[in-house]
């Protein structure tokens, strides 16, 4: 009876600890599933959007302060816990310590994840906070990257300003360069973040990934290509630049030159003209090489630079033919005026061999002598002379008058042997023209004189011969004697 009385007592004292025990740990298994499929809820996908991300933590924050508010709630159930395991038997107490430590370590399970969630929504929230401030910095920085290069869409045509932009350019690339580690970081944590995003939200990361990849890939393109082309057009800009110099040098010396060209003897000319043709080669090939070069610069600065260089080129074309052209022609002058330099130099000599045997001939002729016949036969060869001479002398007038004309025409101490020469001529031509006019003149005195002297030395010999007939005898002997006389006397 005592036993029975004490396990009804032990009953009665464990069954409303057992119902307590059992009505704590119901609501709390309840609360424990609903929490668990919370967290899930919560950690199943991280927001990409900042708002959403602290909307997250926010409500994680309010979970996971009910989940520690339960706490005590735990403490409680294991107290009546232990009070239940003091009431009953050893099998007993075992199930209650195997349900005890079911949902305790749910508890301490669910807290460990809260706390783990925590840490990746604060962490997340961080990240993606820098993400977004990174990735914005950079594509501002592209942006401003892009705004720089597009100021060298066109080269610049001189070397000083190309090489400026190169070295900007330079900079420009190698700046570039320097932020790919900044973009695969940037790549990096948004691969990190599409980890704990949903189907959406890592689409949409990784269009932004792409997107940035693609911008940066695009300008390191853009700025690797400008570079590249700017350092192919410095050696053509150089080269360009230097013929055409060199050509605009060598056409101002000759066009100065070719200035000059009449205050030069003939022969100083005709040196100057035949090195300038010398020349006309050599630089005929610089005018080739910025004919060649210089579409290659206009193609490499379009519009107004591909205009300069176009203008350079025509105008140094256009230049160089026309002092080609220049001295071609004075080449040609110079020969035509060499050839009349030789020509009036041979009339010029001729004229004076001429003369000068016509001198010869005046000076070594036969003394006046008073035959009449003999002076008819010189009178009629003087006069022939007389007449070529003044025939000459017309050539010579003609021949003066070229060299009047070569010596206006032309200048320079060459010319002056012509002058002489043509002096020499004119003097001697008025010489020799004076001394037949002289020779003349007296011949044609000299034979009416002769003709009278013979004459009347006729008439007196005839009177005499008849004086002396009348005065000696006989007749025929005296006839005789004058015949023979007059003979003698007149041979």
């Amino acid at each position: 009876m005592t036993g029975c009385q004490s396990r009804m007592d032990a009953i009665e004292q464990t069954l409303p600890v057992a119902r307590a025990f059992v009505e704590k740990l119901a609501p709390l298994q309840e609360w424990l599933e609903a929490s668990e499929r919370k967290l899930i809820s919560l950690s199943t996908t991280i927001p990409t959007d900042q708002d959403r991300i602290r909307r997250r933590i926010a409500e994680h924050r309010s979970l996971h302060q009910d989940i520690l508010a339960h706490k005590r709630d735990f403490e409680e159930l294991t107290e009546i816990a232990q009070h239940l395991m003091s009431l009953v038997g050893d099998d007993e107490a075992q199930v209650v310590v195997d349900r005890l430590q079911e949902v305790t370590d749910k508890y301490a399970k669910l807290v460990e994840d809260s706390v783990a969630l925590g840490q990746l929504l604060d962490e997340s929230h961080e990240e993606l906070g820098s993400f977004v401030l990174s990735f914005e910095d950079l594509l501002a920085w592209i942006e401003e990257m892009e705004s720089r290069l597009s100021r060298f869409r066109v080269l610049n045509i001189f070397v000083d300003k190309l090489k400026e932009q190169l070295e900007e350019l330079t900079e420009i690339s190698e700046e570039i360069q320097s932020h790919q580690k900044q973009v695969s970081e940037i790549v990096r944590s948004g691969q990190e973040i599409m980890k704990h995003s949903s189907g959406d939200d890592s689409i949409f990361i990784k269009e932004k990934l792409d997107a940035l990849q693609s911008k940066y890939s695009e300008l390191t393109h853009k700025a690797s290509d400008k570079l590249m082309q700017a350092r192919e057009a410095l050696p053509i800009a150089q080269n360009f630049h230097s013929a055409h110099n060199k050509l605009n040098s060598w056409m101002d010396e000759a066009e100065r030159s070719l200035k000059a060209l009449g205050s030069m003897n003939l022969n100083l000319q005709e040196s100057t003209i035949q090195q300038l043709e010398q020349q006309i080669p050599e630089y005929r090939l610089l005018l080739e090489t910025i004919n060649h070069l210089g579409p290659q610069l206009g193609q490499i600065s379009p519009g107004q630079g591909a205009a300069t260089v176009e203008g350079f080129v025509t105008r140094a074309t256009r230049r160089f033919d026309a002092i080609c052209e220049q001295i071609q022609r004075k080449a040609e002058r110079i020969e035509l005026s060499k050839q009349r330099n030789n020509e009036v130099i041979s009339d010029i000599d001729e004229l004076l061999d001429w003369f000068r045997d016509a001198e010869r001939q005046l000076l070594e002729a036969e003394p006046i002598t008073p035959n009449p016949d003999a002076l008819a036969i010189l009178l009629k060869e003087t006069k022939a002379l007389y007449d070529d001479i003044n025939s000459q002398k017309g050539r010579v007038r003609d021949i003066l008058m070229n060299a009047k004309k070569l010596m206006r025409e032309s200048s320079g101490d060459d010319l002056a042997h012509v002058r002489d020469k043509a002096e020499d001529l004119k003097e001697l031509a008025n010489h020799v023209s004076q001394l037949c006019h002289d020779r003349l003149n007296a011949l044609e005195q000299a034979l009416p004189l002769a003709e009278h002297f013979f004459e009347a030395h006729v008439d007196l010999s005839q009177w005499l011969d008849e004086a002396e007939s009348e005065a000696q005898l006989p007749r025929k002997a005296c006839h005789s004697c004058d015949t023979n006389q007059k003979t003698t006397r007149y041979d």
